[in-house]
């Protein structure tokens, strides 16, 4: 299993590779951040902080719900099925399986582990949906950057959500050049956690599909 500063080792090699124009090498280079292991090892890490483990969880579940009232159905990664919030394991409010979405085999593994994804009744992606609290920053911003990569064309909107002491800590990894070449800042937005834990209940009862665009930030901007 790599380890927390063997996948910085990997994300600084990606780095150097898109810089030096090899972009062969950096596509090999992030195809290994996308196996089980490093998911697992990133859990490991995260795992080490357990309020925010649970505030991620509680995110999810809130994303979830939110999801299934507006769109009909939600995706959340399988490796967090398992857990539980307000007594309600996550697994019990997602799919069984990914549906096809039009999509190969390898776009279908990146999607496959992004947090929060809702889907129409036509199975089609409404929102995907990242939640950074402790773990490393990149792990979330490479999963959409593989999503744009794979998917250029894509029409929904992409949100990362993160504690406000973090919003500084996401800009700052979106000028790193793997970011940066695919102008990831401007495909998508962040939401404040805090924000999303205190308003979700009036979004719940008295909001609408766009209520989730309305709490959104852009990175260019502080509106």
């Amino acid at each position: 299993m790599l380890n927390f500063i063997h996948i910085q080792k990997i994300v600084s090699a990606i780095d150097e590779a898109i810089i030096a124009g090899n972009f062969d090498k950096a596509e090999e280079l992030r195809k290994t951040l996308n196996n089980k292991s490093v998911n697992a090892a990133i859990k490991m890490i995260s795992s080490a902080e357990t309020f925010n483990e649970i505030q991620h969880t509680q995110i999810q579940w809130i994303l979830a719900k939110l999801g299934k009232k507006f769109c009909g159905s939600v995706w959340i990664d399988i490796t967090d099925s398992s857990d539980v919030w307000d007594k309600e394991k996550l697994g019990s409010l997602s799919i069984d399986s990914l549906p096809p979405l039009g999509i190969g085999d390898d776009e279908r593994s990146t999607v496959q582990y992004i947090d929060v994804i809702w889907l129409t009744g036509r199975n089609q992606i409404t929102a995907a949906f990242e939640v950074e609290m402790t773990t490393p920053v990149y792990s979330g911003l490479l999963r959409m950057a593989d999503l744009v990569t794979l998917c250029p064309n894509l029409n929904f909107p992409l949100y990362i959500v993160v504690p406000e002491s973090r919003i500084n800590k996401v800009k700052d990894e979106l000028k790193r050049p793997t970011f940066k070449k695919l102008k990831l800042q401007d495909k998508c937005s962040y939401i404040v956690a805090e924000e999303m834990v205190q308003e979700w209940d009036i979004i719940m009862k008295y909001g609408h599909l766009d209520s989730i665009k309305e709490i959104s930030h852009n990175f260019d901007s502080d509106s």
